[in-house]
């Protein structure tokens, strides 16, 4: 993130770091535009417009997308990294200790996999390219229209070299803010996960201090809930977008959703009936508070939970079969 200028940090005019993106987004556009100028100018073939927005030009203006929303939200980013800080030192049982690290480490391992998977398809495409300028001639990496002859040297390098540093910056756009919020909501479905065995565990406390521990876990449960209200307020125009590029984030807000309605669960097991009447009613607040699942939506148009994973799949298996039956008619 710092690479292409969108890490969390406050902004500001007189700080050179606060204008590194724009680097990112300049060789972005330089990709994306001449891509759309080609699907306007041969918009009459279907395989050529399909191509071309499948390998870049869609996926470039997603990249942009990203980086602005989540350059525009850097001081939000880092307070949310600070609370985050804050919650790791707040933790003391073992238990809670290991279902934060095991969330950590799947984050970990889910941003490695997917830079490694975008950068492995990335060289792949690089090197059947060039391969494929063995035998055709010389070819752009990226099909587009320039307003100038790129065949010629040393244009031709140049625009070569510049489709190859766009593509870089789009590809580690796309990932890493990916990864980033899907780092943020498994830290919440981690500390959901630590609030169950708290509620679970309020009645073994003494009744001196069962106020103490409720009240704690109240403020906890509101602290997650302006936790992921920040991350709605900042990414649901991203998150828009965010059906368009995949599916598996959609999964993770799912469980995200389903934690949080866990917590009603939680408070039922955690032998109510042997508390203080006034003390069992307030359970109450919070069994109704967790009936309203933590959620975050696309643009405020929709909300990211199962339904819309189901929907999603099935419009693309949809699209596919269609996709297929037309092929093999042609054929």
């Amino acid at each position: 993130m710092k690479f292409i200028g969108i890490w969390p940090e406050e902004r500001s005019f007189d700080r050179i770091s606060s204008y590194k993106v724009l680097i990112g987004i300049a060789f972005i556009f330089f990709c994306a535009l001449p891509q759309s100028i080609m699907i306007y100018v041969h918009r009459d073939d279907f395989d050529m417009v399909m191509e071309t927005l499948s390998v870049d030009n869609m996926n470039g203006t997603i990249s942009i997308i990203k980086m602005i929303c989540f350059w525009s939200s850097g001081a939000q980013m880092k307070d949310l990294l600070s609370a985050m800080e804050e919650d790791w030192k707040e933790v003391t049982r073992k238990e809670d200790e290991k279902k934060m690290m095991k969330q950590a480490k799947f984050s970990r391992i889910l941003a490695s996999s997917a830079s490694f998977i975008c950068y492995a398809l990335m060289g792949v495409y690089a090197v059947k390219r060039f391969l494929t300028m063995r035998t055709e001639g010389r070819l752009l990496f990226l099909s587009a229209y320039f307003p100038y002859e790129t065949m010629t040297s040393p244009k031709f390098e140049f625009t070569i070299l510049g489709q190859m540093i766009g593509l870089v910056y789009y590809t580690t756009a796309y990932t890493t803010v990916d990864t980033f919020v899907a780092m943020l909501i498994l830290h919440v479905c981690g500390q959901l996960s630590r609030l169950q065995n708290e509620l679970i565990d309020l009645n073994s406390s003494t009744r001196k201090d069962f106020q103490v521990k409720l009240s704690y876990i109240v403020k906890r449960h509101e602290h997650l809930n302006r936790f992921v209200d920040t991350i709605e307020d900042r990414f649901n125009v991203m998150l828009l977008f965010q059906i368009l590029g995949c599916t598996f984030q959609l999964c993770i807000e799912c469980f995200q959703g389903l934690l949080s309605t866990e917590l009603a669960r939680a408070a039922y097991e955690c032998e109510w009936y042997e508390l203080l009447p006034n003390e069992a009613r307030s359970l109450i607040l919070i069994i109704r508070r967790s009936r309203s699942p933590l959620r975050l939506t696309a643009g405020k148009f929709c909300i990211f939970n199962h339904e819309l994973y189901s929907s999603v799949l099935k419009t693309s298996m949809g699209y596919l079969s269609v996709l297929r039956a037309t092929i093999m008619k042609d054929e």
